[in-house]
């Protein structure tokens, strides 16, 4: 729709709002300066309290332009509760975002992207914000405050940051919320400036600044290719032991383009950590898998997690909904009678099996400890996962028993 529409259309309501009722608009892309009025219509709304707006593709003739027409819609900011802002790409000569978003101090919830500078200005502005719950931030640079800040972020219990990992240290040593609950950092990793051992001190500094109260922990190393040294930590001990006194409902890690193993003692020295868990997860993406596939990576001389650890695991964690593992050693199956079941596991997931050894009794270990997996299908179903494929046909082989057996049920 042309934006002169939308001005037509409000013409025919002079004495209010053109969609009263809008409690949500999201979405909404600010191209160029005749799209603000499409914006400044809908957002007349008195009921408008979230919106997403996306200015990334603005083509104006300056960011000056684009501050001039926000600067309109400061009234209704004043209203939201939650505001996402995707914004012009910071240029290398502007201190700071065109949109200045960290002085919206009655918000909830804010999430900024892609990267922003963050100066301290900017940091104090937004742990002074009384209300705000939820905060996601691209950093491009962080600049570190002069001085120690006073507490802040008093409300703040999620908090999402995308950098650097010297970026994001740098931030969570100015700040740490001190009632945070979920923390999710998603680390840009070039091993040409971070070497392995240099990322795995980083981590544990960012550990270090998280307050008692964090009860979920996602990281995510990315990486654009594959690097030629693509395991990215050889174990995962430091990741894990830092956290050990520490009461996690969640620990996740996804790997972009880098591998990093579990071992079997690993998994085992974890087994009574953290009871409440509802989520242990080693993620990565498919490029990495099936890198690890083509170049037919052997795991004999790994001593990696064994089918009765992980059932150990699982049994220990009487609340855990997801795992999600980097390999098994699926080369020896114990007898299927020393197998507990009924455990409610919803998703179970294993990134990368040796394609020499048979899946099959690993498979059919699996399926009688976790009995109630919700196995995707069709175009969901990961076509390189020999396993899924055996756990879907045995788990519809058994339901088909069951249904055959008691079809009153």
């Amino acid at each position: 729709m042309e934006p002169s529409v939308w001005s037509v259309l409000s013409r025919h309501c002079p004495e209010g709002a053109l969609v009263p009722r809008c409690e949500r608009l999201l979405k909404f892309q600010i191209a160029d300066p005749f799209t603000f009025t499409a914006l400044a219509v809908l957002a007349e709304s008195p009921n408008l309290r979230h919106l997403e707006l996306d200015t990334t593709e603005y083509s104006g003739s300056s960011t000056e332009a684009l501050q001039m027409l926000i600067l309109e819609l400061e009234p209704i900011f004043t209203r939201l509760e939650t505001l996402s802002l995707g914004v012009p790409w910071d240029a290398d000569d502007q201190p700071e975002s065109a949109i200045p978003f960290w002085q919206y101090s009655h918000l909830q919830s804010l999430a900024v992207n892609p990267s922003v500078r963050v100066t301290r200005p900017i940091i104090r502005s937004l742990m002074d914000f009384s209300n705000l719950r939820s905060l996601s931030i691209d950093l491009l640079a962080v600049e570190p405050p002069d001085q120690p800040l006073e507490a802040g972020f008093h409300q703040l219990r999620e908090l999402r940051l995308t950098g650097m990992p010297d970026r994001v240290h740098t931030l969570m040593q100015a700040v740490s919320p001190p009632h945070l609950e979920t923390i999710t950092v998603h680390f840009d990793v070039h091993l040409q400036q971070v070497h392995s051992e240099r990322m795995k001190e980083l981590v544990q500094r960012i550990y270090e600044t998280l307050a008692p109260s964090v009860r979920e922990v996602h990281l995510a190393f990315e990486s654009g290719y594959i690097p030629a040294e693509y395991i990215l930590f050889p174990t995962a001990t430091g990741l894990l032991s830092p956290l050990r006194d520490r009461n996690l409902r969640a620990l996740t890690f996804h790997f972009h383009n880098h591998f990093t193993h579990i071992l079997d003692h690993e998994l085992q020295e974890i087994v009574q950590t953290w009871p409440e868990l509802t989520a242990f997860e080693f993620t990565y993406n498919a490029d990495i898998r099936d890198h690890l596939a083509y170049e037919k990576a052997s795991l004999a001389r790994i001593a990696i997690p064994t089918i009765p650890t992980v059932a150990a695991f699982a049994a220990a964690h009487t609340h855990l909904e997801r795992l999600a593992l980097p390999h098994i050693n699926a080369r020896v199956v114990p007898p299927l009678c020393e197998m507990e079941h009924e455990h409610p596991l919803q998703t179970f997931t294993v990134a990368y099996l040796e394609a020499s050894v048979s899946h099959c009794p690993a498979a059919l270990a699996i399926d009688r400890l976790f009995p109630n997996l919700d196995m995707p299908e069709g175009e969901e179903l990961e076509p390189y996962s020999k396993l899924q494929l055996l756990l879907l046909g045995m788990q519809t082989i058994r339901r088909s028993a069951t249904h055959t057996l008691h079809p009153e049920e």
